[in-house]
């Protein structure tokens, strides 16, 4: 043993145990402690004030920590997370993100580093969603889904593509062409084409409902003797001339040529069209060919 150190909190407190007069006779003391053998928590090397450090005191007593025992776990680095073998240290926050981090793709056995690459699911359920979103903000003012490619746009990739049995079902290409093996269905019930107001709308007005015609290769409001050609339209089934992201919907007008058109009374007419039905709020129902 090292000796007995009187600074010691365990040493003072096994001297308090001694008479008063005892005390002094430190090597009576350890001559004590030295005759004990075994390999109790006090005994030997395991004497808490037979160590130099209080490190080297708490590996003597400390227990290391398993699934079925409270103890000692040592912190886990980031790359041992990463690596996902160790099963004795314990996973921090960070360490835990760079878990996150690190995969190829989502799904996959084998962690790499850097961002996901890839997402890779598979639902063997009958009726579980193998892949959904949701945003629950109620002001939530961006992208669901948003998706993106470095490459400029071209046919050679698809930006979407869905397949049933291998068969594909529907696919978006990389220069944006649409394409369905099947049927579009909508409500609405109008082919339309976006082209610009002769006036430019500086007011902003809403002028779904009122028929046009063509004014120096723009549209105005028809009026008597007009050649008329269609109808503002308020919701239809296709509308051409408009740009994914660039478009000032105040300066075109949505012109329904084809379909059936809500038409405000009053409104200049094609002879080729056809009355439907009156509406309730003011408006006719107009086939217009």
């Amino acid at each position: 043993m090292a000796g007995v150190d009187e600074t010691n909190p365990l040493d003072a407190s096994l001297l308090s145990a001694f008479p008063a007069n005892e005390r002094s006779s430190r090597a009576a003391i350890q001559a004590l402690f030295d005759g004990l053998t075994g390999t109790g928590d006090m005994l030997g090397s395991n004497n808490l004030s037979d160590v130099d450090t209080a490190a080297t005191a708490f590996t003597n007593i400390k227990q290391a920590a398993t699934t079925a025992a409270t103890g000692v776990a040592e912190l886990a680095t980031s790359a041992e997370a990463v690596t996902g073998t160790d099963t004795t240290r314990t996973v921090t926050p960070a360490a835990l993100k760079a878990v996150f981090l690190a995969p190829p793709f989502i799904g996959d056995t084998t962690r790499g580093s850097g961002a996901f690459v890839a997402l890779d699911t598979a639902s063997t359920a009958q009726s579980t969603r193998s892949i959904s979103a949701l945003a629950t903000h109620a002001s939530f003012n961006t992208d669901v889904y948003y998706g993106n490619t470095t490459s400029a746009a071209n046919a050679a990739f698809n930006l979407i593509r869905l397949d049933a049995a291998t068969s594909p079902k529907f696919k978006v290409s990389g220069t944006g062409e649409v394409t369905a093996d099947g049927t579009y269905t909508t409500p609405a019930t109008d082919f339309a084409e976006w082209i610009k107001w002769e006036d430019g709308n500086p007011d902003k007005e809403d002028r779904t409902g009122i028929s046009v015609t063509f004014v120096n290769g723009k549209i105005a409001e028809a009026q008597p003797g007009d050649a008329v050609f269609g109808i503002i339209s308020e919701y239809p089934a296709f509308a051409g001339g408009g740009d994914i992201e660039d478009m000032d919907e105040d300066l075109k007008g949505c012109v329904g040529c084809l379909g059936q058109i809500p038409l405000f009374k009053g409104q200049q007419t094609d002879s080729r069209w056809i009355k439907i039905k009156d509406m309730l709020d003011g408006r006719e129902l107009w086939w217009v060919r």
